[in-house]
């Protein structure tokens, strides 16, 4: 469980958000050996690195435009 759970999400809603959690790196793993691995196993190890590093770097960017700070006053 991230940390900061407690801190963004209700006690009512806490379960999901960790359940969530749970299921993202899960799918994280099947990402990343099932796809990415098989992609890349066959290339140079820098360009292996760069393909995962730049997938990495579009998840957060996707992440980052998707997710939105919550409003704390209506808490």
């Amino acid at each position: 469980m991230h940390p900061l759970t407690n801190d963004y999400v209700k006690k009512e809603s806490r379960g999901t958000a960790v359940s969530f959690n749970s299921l993202a790196v899960v799918l994280g793993e099947i990402i990343s050996i099932g796809v990415l691995f098989q992609f890349t196993k066959n290339l140079d190890f820098k360009i292996a690195f760069a393909i995962a590093g730049a997938s990495i770097l579009v998840q957060g960017v996707i992440a980052q435009i998707l997710l939105k700070e919550p409003d704390m006053q209506k808490f």
